[in-house]
C-alpha cells in the first residue's frame, strides 16, 4: 500500500451520487449502492457528492432508515455532521456487482443488507475512506474517470472511516468479493 492507503496500482474511477446517499456511503453507513446498470469495475471507487443540496427532509428519512437497519444487527451507526455538495468526498472499495434478485438469494445476508437492495444492481462496497476536508470537483454521469494528479494530491488525505459493529465490514463473510479470476478478466477488459 502507498501513502494514504492507496494501492499502488490505483484505478482512477469516480461516481458522482447526490447527497445524503453519498456521504452515507463514504462514512461506511451505506454498503450498497443501487444502481439501474452494472458495472465492471472493482477495486476502489472514489465519490463525489453532485452539485445539487440534499433537503432535511431527505436527509432525515435516510438517517431514520440507516438508523434503523444497522439496529437489525445491533449497530448504531454515527452519522455524517454534514452533507456538502459539489465535492470529492472520499472513496470505497467495489469488491462486486450483483444483481438485486442474486444478492436476495444468499444465504446468511443479514436482514439489514437486504434491505439496502432496493435497485436492479447492487455495488457491494466496503473500506470507505474519507477526506479530511472534501475538495471541490464538477463530477460526471455514471464513473467517470479522476484524473490522477487529483487523486494522486488527495490520496493522503483519506482517513478510514470509523466502523459499526465490533468488525470491520467485508463482503467476503458472504463470498460475495470478485474472485482473482473476476479481477483479472475486468483488468483485462481495461486494458482492451
Amino acid at each position: 500500500m502507498g501513502r494514504g492507503g492507496l494501492e499502488e496500482e490505483e484505478t482512477l474511477q469516480c461516481l458522482s451520487m447526490h447527497q445524503p446517499w453519498a456521504s452515507l456511503l463514504v462514512h461506511g453507513i451505506k454498503r450498497v449502492e443501487g444502481r439501474s446498470w452494472p458495472t465492471q469495475h472493482r477495486g476502489r471507487l472514489w465519490i463525489a457528492s453532485t452539485a445539487q443540496e440534499a433537503s432535511p427532509e431527505a436527509i432525515q428519512e435516510m438517517e431514520e432508515f440507516y438508523k434503523y437497519i444497522h439496529g437489525l444487527e445491533g449497530n448504531v451507526p454515527k452519522f455524517p455532521q454534514h452533507y456538502p455538495k459539489g465535492v470529492l468526498l472520499g472513496c470505497v472499495y467495489v469488491a462486486n456487482c450483483l444483481s438485486a434478485e442474486e444478492l436476495q438469494r444468499v444465504d446468511g445476508l443479514p436482514e439489514g443488507l437486504t434491505r439496502e437492495t432496493e435497485s436492479d444492481f447492487c455495488f457491494l462496497c466496503e473500506r470507505p475512506r474519507r477526506l479530511i476536508v472534501p475538495q471541490q470537483v464538477k463530477g460526471q454521469h455514471k464513473i467517470w474517470p479522476l484524473p490522477a494528479a487529483t487523486a494522486k494530491q488527495f490520496g493522503p488525505a483519506l482517513k478510514p472511516v470509523p466502523q459499526i459493529g465490533e468488525e470491520p465490514y467485508t463482503w467476503s463473510r458472504y463470498g460475495l468479493d470478485a474472485t482473482e479470476k473476476q479481477r483479472e478478466t475486468v483488468a483485462r477488459r481495461k486494458i482492451l
